[in-house]
């Protein structure tokens, strides 16, 4: 059986480490997030503008750094799978499962898989399925998880990451994209799958980590309603393709 571990990023001595602690039944450590101005951080900042076309904000490069440096740690470290949760993650009952459950999944493939995404909520979960349509399913632990196509950019308030990912990501040279880059993941050989029912939800009542807007996505009737739809049905004119998962013998 594979070890797991479990880390929450947070801001050193912030108000939010108290509350998780008391919503928590599982073994974890803090990680203190990197801040803007910090020796720690690494990020190749010109790079970054010529990939973006903008400058990228010292808090969005305190965010990649911290990333990094946690997958940096599983890729030197035994463990196998690291879960990684933002501190204003509230999880499901499923993530109990995940935990335990993971150790046993051993697999070639590099992947990531994500628990939930930031700005979501609960009520709109049946709108933002429709508009990011599902590829082929997997299961890990018994939950389902698909690749979701066309889509990019997204936050996440939750997400495991095996080994063979982590040394491919720390293969590379210091960070020069963000956080929320999957596609940058992908381009490189990592599988981004996505629970199909999120088992980590963001707690809303916090201000962005960030500085972006905190408005909650995925709202039907928004000013975005038109072009989220037009995309949604292009996304299910596409062909999709397979993940292909071989478990170590």
């Amino acid at each position: 059986m594979a070890d797991i571990s479990v880390k929450v990023l947070s801001i050193p001595n912030g108000n939010r480490r108290e509350v998780f602690e008391r919503q928590c039944g599982f073994d974890f450590d803090f990680f203190d997030a990197i801040l803007p101005g910090d020796r720690a951080l690494e990020f190749d900042a010109p790079r970054a503008e010529i990939l973006y076309g903008r400058k990228v904000r010292e808090v969005e490069q305190a965010c990649a750094s911290s990333h990094r440096k946690l997958i940096d740690s599983l890729s030197s470290s035994e463990d196998e799978w690291l879960i990684v949760l933002e501190d204003d993650a509230i999880v499901e009952p499923e993530f109990y499962e995940l935990v335990l459950g993971l150790p046993c999944e051993e697999l070639v493939e590099p992947t990531v898989l994500i628990l939930g995404h930031c700005k979501t909520v609960k009520k709109n979960l049946w709108w933002q399925r429709l508009k990011q349509p599902e590829g082929e399913r997997t299961i890990f632990c018994g939950l389902d998880f698909s690749r979701k196509y066309f889509i990019n950019f997204f936050g996440t308030v939750g997400y495991a990451i095996n080994k063979s990912a982590a040394d491919l990501i720390s293969s590379m040279p210091p960070n020069f994209w963000i956080a929320d880059d999957w596609e940058r993941y992908e381009n490189i050989g990592i599988a981004i799958l996505h629970a199909c029912r999120p088992i980590v939800w963001e707690n809303r009542t916090y201000d962005s980590g960030t500085g972006g807007p905190n408005q909650t996505l995925h709202r039907l009737f928004s000013k975005d309603f038109v072009r989220e739809l037009l995309t949604m049905i292009r996304a299910r004119l596409r062909q999709k393709p397979v993940f292909r998962r071989r478990n170590i013998s």
